[in-house]
């Protein structure tokens, strides 16, 4: 597969294709940022190259829309491991996604907290929105149970 049909497929417009091959049951993508020069975050200056300003000296990393600074792994990529505890374990999903289990818990967390507060909103507005009486139910009572 040549490059531009990988960086098509993988949909990353900030980072271009280099190197691309296969180990053992894995792939090895190896990419260059398709811009040479980048604000600088302190100063603001347009002749940024690499990862210090030539105008203010300040040294930073590159930013990209496709990941969060200081991340090792896409946005798109997280957004699918949760899929892959629900219905198992922390481990598991790590084994099979080939990533660290402190990284699947961490993005598990996140995505818990965030589909809580979601599901919460949502059974309020249908509570709100019904004519009906609305029980709630005590989750201690079910797991016990009761």
């Amino acid at each position: 597969m040549n490059s531009r049909s990988i960086n098509k497929l993988l949909n990353l417009p900030e980072l271009n294709v280099t190197q691309f091959h296969q180990k053992d049951e894995g792939y090895f993508i190896q990419v260059e940022p398709v811009d040479r020069l980048q604000v600088c975050p302190v100063c603001s200056s347009h002749q940024t190259i690499r990862l210090s300003c030539t105008a203010c000296h300040a040294s930073f990393v590159w930013q990209y829309a496709c990941a969060k600074p200081k991340k090792r792994y896409t946005k798109a990529f997280e957004t699918t491991l949760p899929a892959h505890v629900v219905g198992a374990t922390i481990i598991q999903a790590a084994r099979v996604t080939k990533t660290p289990a402190s990284t699947v818990e961490r993005v598990f967390k996140i995505w818990l907290n965030d589909e809580c507060v979601r599901i919460q909103k949502m059974c309020q507005q249908q509570a709100q929105s019904s004519r009906k009486m609305v029980l709630g139910i005590d989750d201690f009572a079910i797991r016990k149970g009761h």
